[in-house]
């Protein structure tokens, strides 16, 4: 009996009516000739994967305009941490290559699929448009750091030297792949790790900013809120496609997405206990401050206009 590989038509998904779907997944097959044969539970698995996946997307996109709106309203970056748009500028970017590649170049899908067989591509669409939209905002936010207050911060050397290394990494690699030195998946690994690196450490400017001002005025709250929803819809999205596929290759195959997951949701919830528990009472003190810039709060106060009137009269 001659059994339909359904994992190479293109019409598959308009076959899962067809009766030959009815055959037990228990049939034993060689190793090599086993194909994948949905069922009603794979079904209801990958509309809650792609649904979970869209309502996370929804959220981190949704994220990234309270921070812009923040800056806006006040006129003032002060309370935003260059550093940390530094660091998530490049971020971003590894992260919307990275997706790109695998859901858009066909050879980075099969090379994927030829190291994880019979396992579920973990970049959907919707990790696509979150990571180049976010990519797009920041950019917009570097323009906002250009133009508006931004107290008495810059980019630090440190910082700067760390992204010079990260391109350059980024440039080796490739030519050792280029030269068939390195496996073609060594660019999307490396892309990974840029960007989980880049997630963990891109955090401690605005966490150390807002230690400083004992303050987080002008770092929005909303938008840690909607992250860290995210993150966990995120993390439970991959939990459900290596349910789907049995296997733990949703997850590993994927590090760029589980370690962004849970590096957010911790950094996340560091800027929640601080907002919430240890600067809740307290207002900009600094020159750092969302509202004021050093020459402001340098500049001794006026006396009142009331007092000035009470010396003419006398």
């Amino acid at each position: 009996m001659m059994m339909k590989n359904y994992s190479s038509s293109p019409d598959w998904y308009s076959d899962l009516i067809s009766p030959e779907f009815s055959i037990s997944r228990s049939i034993l097959l060689a190793p090599d000739e086993i194909t994948k044969i949905p069922t009603d539970r794979d079904r209801i698995l990958d509309f809650f994967i792609i649904i979970t996946g869209w309502i996370y997307f929804l959220l981190w996109i949704t994220a990234s305009y309270p921070q812009f709106i923040t800056n806006y309203r006040a006129k003032s970056v002060a309370g935003f941490s260059l550093n940390y748009l530094c660091l998530n500028i490049p971020g971003h970017l590894s992260y919307s290559i990275y997706n790109i590649l695998f859901y858009f170049v066909p050879i980075f899908d099969d090379a994927y699929h030829e190291e994880h067989p019979h396992t579920t591509l973990p970049v959907y669409l919707n990790d696509v448009c979150y990571s180049v939209h976010n990519l797009i905002i920041n950019l917009m936010m570097a323009i906002q750091c250009m133009v508006y207050e931004r107290g008495d911060q810059k980019i630090s050397t440190l910082v700067q030297i760390f992204v010079l290394l990260l391109a350059l990494g980024a440039s080796f690699i490739t030519s050792l792949v280029s030269i068939k030195w390195l496996p073609l998946l060594s660019i999307t690994h490396y892309l990974a790790a840029v960007k989980i690196v880049i997630t963990l450490t891109k955090s401690i400017p605005q966490i150390w900013h807002n230690y400083c001002r004992k303050s987080t005025e002008g770092w929005s709250i909303v938008g840690v809120l909607l992250d860290i929803a995210g993150s966990t819809l995120s993390a439970v999205q991959m939990g459900l496609s290596a349910y789907k596929d049995g296997c733990w290759h949703p997850i590993t195959g994927n590090l760029g997405k589980l370690g962004l997951s849970l590096i957010s949701m911790t950094a996340s919830t560091i800027y929640i206990v601080q907002h919430f528990c240890l600067y809740r009472n307290h207002g900009p003190i600094k020159a750092s401050s969302v509202y004021f810039s050093k020459e402001q709060i340098d500049e001794p106060p006026k006396k009142p206009v009331e007092e000035k009137l009470q010396l003419d009269t006398i």
